[in-house]
């Protein structure tokens, strides 16, 4: 049946079958809308896929083949993802669930080429010093989005991003009223560390420095 559906909708949509040959000519990792349906279950209306007709463009997908990957991002939530997949995918800590981050269910469906490792000199600087490093038109992605790229590049290729001692911060950030000897302050979202014992989602304070902690980035293809 998904497939059928695919079939006939890029029969009679070009520029969504034009995007899929940018892809692949340019060897980009690729997770697409068909990965989505067959690792997270989504079920996409037709409206929903017509914003994927957007033109890619050409140059900024060779040009970032071999430092980023390729999303199309579909609006369902971090906690939803965790639901669908294999519980050895997260790190056993639910410290997150009711934050707004993690029930959050994504901007629309669009595409996205994300970083596959940290902001070139990214460590041990605090988040404004980070976000100083960024290029043109590159941004800092929010936490759905980088969960949603890693578990799925894995489910779909085998490859763990950001395995080991690693964390690179999100542009999610919450209240914390339990730090002591602070009366409130909002710590970054961050995520890593994925390695056997699943995907960690972890927060720290943006004016800490630490030499395992970048940021993490993205840029739109369109």
């Amino acid at each position: 049946m998904v497939s059928v559906f695919l079939n006939r909708f890029r029969m009679c949509d070009k520029p969504l079958e034009e995007n899929f040959t940018v892809a692949h000519e340019a060897g980009i990792p690729f997770f697409s809308f068909e990965d989505a349906i067959r690792f997270f279950g989504v079920d996409p209306t037709p409206d929903q896929l017509l914003s994927l007709t957007k033109q890619l463009k050409r140059e900024k997908i060779h040009n970032c083949k071999n430092d980023f990957i390729l999303v199309a991002n579909f609006p369902i939530s971090i906690l939803c993802i965790q639901e669908r997949v294999d519980d050895g995918l997260f790190f056993p800590d639910d410290w997150y669930v009711g934050k707004e981050f993690a029930e959050f269910a994504g901007n629309n469906l669009h595409y996205q080429l994300i970083r596959k490792n940290e902001v070139p000199g990214s460590f041990s600087k605090e988040m404004d010093e980070q976000e100083g490093l960024l290029e043109k038109d590159e941004l800092v992605p929010n936490t759905q989005e980088m969960v949603y790229a890693i578990i799925g590049h894995f489910l779909k290729t085998g490859e763990r991003l950001f395995e080991g001692n690693i964390h690179l911060r999100t542009s999610d950030c919450f209240e914390n009223n339990q730090i002591p000897y602070f009366s409130s302050q909002e710590e970054q979202v961050e995520v890593g560390w994925f390695d056997g014992d699943g995907l960690e989602i972890s927060s720290d304070l943006d004016i800490i420095e630490c030499p395992s902690v970048g940021l993490a980035s993205a840029f739109n293809p369109c």
